[in-house]
Formats: structure tokens, sequence, C-alpha cells
């Protein structure tokens, strides 16, 4: 809230953290705060529940025409033979809308443009694209929420096998009550992610699935 310079007594009103709690699904503020606490939620994506940042969108430099190299995933805009690195904090993939970011010596950092990490970098954006060319497999990582106590592990893999998705990761993240799965999947693009997320809703022991943000 103070890097956003947001007033903690206006942004912590019993509207609002009604609002944020019918959001994130949680019953009151200390469940905010643990949700925060254990990773499910950033403190960004809290605060963008009641506060837009359509304001706060970083600028993006445009510049020149571009050079397109067949082997690149990412298409930068009229920069040639840079180092280009997808970022680990929400991992995209194709099909995702993309902001680059200029790192200090190690070439350009692409994020998604919802990352709530952007929202504390330095202005230094540059416009890129995938590169509609590309036919590689991306990781991304997915929360899995079970409304039981059984072990579904070898269920979730078989879903993602039948959609042709290596799995990289599974394991549990929490036991109890209910299950808690971290999955990490190569997909080929975000149609490819849509159709595993879309099965496994299908599933009647799954809750919700979430697809990470660090």
């Amino acid at each position: 809230l103070r890097k956003r310079k947001l007033s903690f007594s206006e942004f912590l009103t019993d509207k609002n953290v009604k609002q944020i709690c019918s959001f994130i699904k949680v019953k009151n503020l200390e469940e905010i705060y643990l949700n925060i606490g254990n990773g499910k939620h950033a403190p960004n994506t809290i605060i963008n529940v009641i506060v837009k940042e359509e304001e706060k969108k970083p600028k993006i430099a445009k510049v020149g025409s571009q050079n397109i190299d067949a082997n690149a995933d990412i298409v930068v805009s009229g920069i040639d033979q840079v180092k280009v690195n997808l970022a680990q904090c929400c991992n995209p993939v194709f099909g995702d809308d993309i902001i680059g970011y200029i790192t200090m010596g190690n070439g350009i950092t692409v994020h998604r443009s919802n990352c709530h990490n952007l929202a504390s970098l330095e202005d230094r954006n540059v416009e890129v694209a995938w590169n509609q060319n590309a036919n590689k497999r991306y990781l991304t990582c997915l929360i899995v929420y079970t409304n039981d106590q059984a072990d579904h592990v070898l269920d979730v893999i078989q879903k993602t096998s039948m959609l042709d998705i290596p799995v990289d990761s599974l394991h549990t993240m929490n036991k109890g009550v209910e299950n808690v799965y971290e999955l990490k999947v190569y997909v080929r693009n975000l149609e490819h992610l849509n159709k595993l997320t879309t099965e496994l809703h299908k599933q009647t022991y799954i809750s919700r699935v979430e697809r990470i943000q660090r």
C-alpha cells in the first residue's frame, strides 16, 4: 500500500474487506492476511480488487521496426539479437498478453501484462510480442484445490497425459481436510493451458484451480 501511495485506513474499510473476501472466497481479514502470507495471493492482487491500475500501467517504449529471429519465442520491437528470458514469477505462455522489462546486464525479461511485480519495477519497459512461428512448450504452475482428503495425484497426472501435457512436478502443498497440490506442467499455448484447467474443473473432487504468480 505504501509503494502505491494508498492510505491504510481508507483501503481497509469494512466495505473493502468484505469485497476482497467475496472475491478470493475467504471469511475475514485474518484469512486475507493468511492467503498473502502463504503465497496463494500476491499483495497487489488483493489491492487490485479495490483499486484499479489503469493509471498505474507501465509506459511501453515503442521503437522502430522489428527484426524477427525465426527461432525466437519473443519478438522485441526494434531490437535484434538480444537475450530474452521469460519471467519465473508469472511464467508467461504463448498467447498471454506480455510486456518486456529491460534488465541491467541480463537482456529483457518478459512478464505477463498483469504480473503484480511490474508495479514495483522501474519504468524500463519495451514492447514485445510472441513470434507466431514459435513451436515450443512453456512451463507454467497451477495450484489445485480439492475438497477431500483422498490422494488424487495419479488421477491428476492422468488428466494431463490425456491432453499431451508433460508434468514437470506435482507435489502436495497441504494435507488436511482438503488437499492442495502444486502442479508444474509444459503447455504449447494459453489455449492448451485452458483445456487443462477446464478438464480439472470437471472433476468432482477439485474445488478450484489457480495459475500462480509469485
